[in-house]
């Protein structure tokens, strides 16, 4: 669950900067082979990516396990 919601937002930040998995990857300074395993959650990222991840797409750490969609916090509350 946990890493679905950071996959998903991982996502939703980047798209939202208009960047592709390329030059989000060039700008973390990995692959995008990479970037596309863990927006399909193929891998999990480290705490040292997360933060880069942050620097990279201006936004605060906490957002990336924020729960924006109304169904998924549904699932939560029961």
């Amino acid at each position: 669950m946990i890493r679905e919601l950071l996959a998903k937002n991982i996502k939703k930040y980047r798209k939202r900067s208009g960047l592709t998995q390329k030059h989000f990857a060039e700008l973390c300074g990995v692959s995008s082979s990479l970037i596309a395993h863990i927006e399909t959650q193929s891998c999990t990222p480290s705490i040292a990516f997360l933060e880069k991840v942050c620097a990279v797409l201006q936004i605060q750490p906490i957002q990336l396990f924020e729960q924006t969609d109304l169904a998924a916090k549904a699932e939560l509350t029961y």
